[in-house]
């Protein structure tokens, strides 16, 4: 999302360049629901306009997102301890550990 939003923007959260078009105004919060559990989402929003992120298209089912981004991830060389890092570090949707 971060990438998508650079994009958006013109630039980098925290950066200054002359082509930034926008700028970002927080986050905000939306679970995702997939059969593996439900997913805590953060979602930029945006000063001027709307931002929502590609992966999650309105009438794309969960799975076939959560497997794009999967695909992205292992695409642009993501290794397998970083991702593994990435969902240790999302919250628990039961609040369990």
């Amino acid at each position: 999302m971060d990438i998508e939003v650079a994009a958006v923007c013109g630039a980098g959260h925290g950066e200054r360049t002359p082509d930034r078009e926008n700028q970002r105004n927080g986050y905000r919060p939306r679970q995702w629901d997939t059969r593996a559990g439900t997913i805590g989402l953060n979602i930029p929003k945006l000063r001027k306009g709307s931002y929502f992120p590609a992966f999650l298209e309105p009438r794309r089912t969960a799975e076939k997102a959560l497997m794009a981004v999967m695909q992205a991830a292992y695409i642009h060389g993501v290794s397998t301890r970083a991702v593994d890092d990435l969902v240790r570090a999302m919250p628990c949707p039961t609040g369990a550990s």
